[in-house]
């Protein structure tokens, strides 16, 4: 745009799309209120109720830091940490244009467990997060408390088992597909911020060599 220049550009854009991703979560917290208050009568859809009470607070904890966060310090530049950073966001969300599948008891449960066990471990990531949230690959402040104690990137495991959870009651093998679709725009994604901290940060080097990425003791 005349007369903007590449700074400019880089904060219009990137607030544009805290708004954009901010408006859509309040519509999946209205979502979530919806299912919340849905009747229960088995194991797994009484899992799932507390899931949805659970996924609207950590939706809403995500818009509150998203438009109060503090201006980033550094951040990965050119287009292609943005396209993964939206690929991450909107995959999963694809999940509920594939209808559900016909689970036994043991599934059903397995993946309510999933999407409640997720959800819980999200909200303690983001609420130790706080105002150092990035939606695309960026260096606020050094986080290290909490889930951030044993991985790097606790918010996007919790994320990947939402997803797994989710995935697992939907048909296959469109579900399956989302999910993988999901991991491989979170690994590159990871690796971007990663190289973004330590940039910015230098005792996140000497962090990264006391945690594992994701998985504690495998990966």
């Amino acid at each position: 745009m005349l007369g903007m220049t590449a700074s400019t550009w880089d904060t219009v854009t990137d607030k544009g799309a805290a708004l954009a991703a901010a408006g859509w979560f309040m519509l999946s917290i209205q979502k979530s209120v919806e299912l919340a208050s849905a009747p229960a009568v088995e194991t797994a859809g009484a899992i799932l109720r507390l899931a949805h009470v659970l996924n609207a607070a950590l939706l809403l904890l995500i818009v509150v830091f998203l438009v109060s966060r503090r201006p980033p310090v550094n951040k990965a530049p050119g287009l292609w940490p943005r396209l993964v950073a939206w690929i991450g966001l909107l995959a999963p969300l694809a999940l509920a244009l594939i209808p559900r599948a016909s689970l036994g008891q043991t599934e059903a449960i397995g993946s309510a467990l999933l999407v409640f066990a997720g959800t819980l471990a999200g909200v303690w990531a983001v609420t130790h997060l706080g105002r150092a949230f990035s939606f695309f690959p960026q260096a606020r402040t050094l986080v290290t408390s909490g889930p951030y104690r044993f991985v790097r990137h606790p918010l996007y495991l919790a994320e990947l088992a939402i997803v797994a959870g989710l995935a697992i009651e939907r048909s296959q093998p469109w579900s399956s597909i989302i999910f993988v679709l999901t991991v491989v725009s979170q690994v590159p994604r990871m690796h971007y911020e990663e190289r973004v901290l330590s940039e910015s940060f230098p005792e996140y080097v000497d962090y990264m060599h006391q945690t594992y990425r994701l998985v504690p003791g495998i990966y």
